[in-house]
């Protein structure tokens, strides 16, 4: 293979890696984050990725069809995305109106300690903090600390904040 040739190409703009050299996501803008954002070139705190400080457990219901009646009425709340956006929309507790028996716990993942839920499908970004044990698809996910640094009321409030940029992450 030939090396590749540029022309009037700024060093400042452009670099090459080998794909065997990449660890991990090559994310673009984190590196241009972390390198020329004011907010980070001026702060004395340690700038980390969200990998580093929060856990994130995506829900999951595997069964197909969803609506199956053999899963549901029994005692393990089912929390829907649009019981997370009510909750976020008025910084309210999460409520439900769908519940799992037995036999939807299987297909399903049990959240047993308090977490922040996202949503990343239908609706982008909506937060609201989970505090009593339940299950939820795939279209949520649930964020907790991975030590002390954060509480589950900065994290909410952190996504809240930068709900507009996640959408526009997602192209809505």
């Amino acid at each position: 293979m030939s090396p590749y040739k540029l022309q009037r190409a700024d060093n400042l703009k452009i670099f090459f890696v080998n794909f065997s050299d990449i660890d991990g996501r090559f994310d673009p803008l984190y590196y241009y984050s972390v390198n020329n954002l004011d907010i980070v070139n001026n702060t004395h705190y340690p700038v980390k990725k969200l990998s580093e400080v929060i856990e994130m457990q995506r829900g999951r219901f595997g069964h197909r069809p969803r609506n199956d009646p053999r899963f549901y009425d029994g005692e393990y709340p089912f929390i829907q995305t649009g019981d997370i956006v009510r909750a976020s929309q008025t910084n309210g507790n999460i409520t439900y109106s769908q519940t799992l028996n037995e036999l939807g716990l299987k297909t399903s993942r049990l959240f047993d300690k308090p977490v922040v839920v996202i949503t990343i499908a239908a609706n982008i970004g909506d937060t609201a903090i989970l505090d009593y044990p339940a299950c939820f698809p795939y279209s949520l996910i649930g964020m907790t600390p991975k030590s002390g640094e954060l509480s589950l009321e900065y994290i909410n409030l952190y996504f809240k904040f930068i709900k507009g940029y996640l959408e526009n992450l997602a192209g809505w």
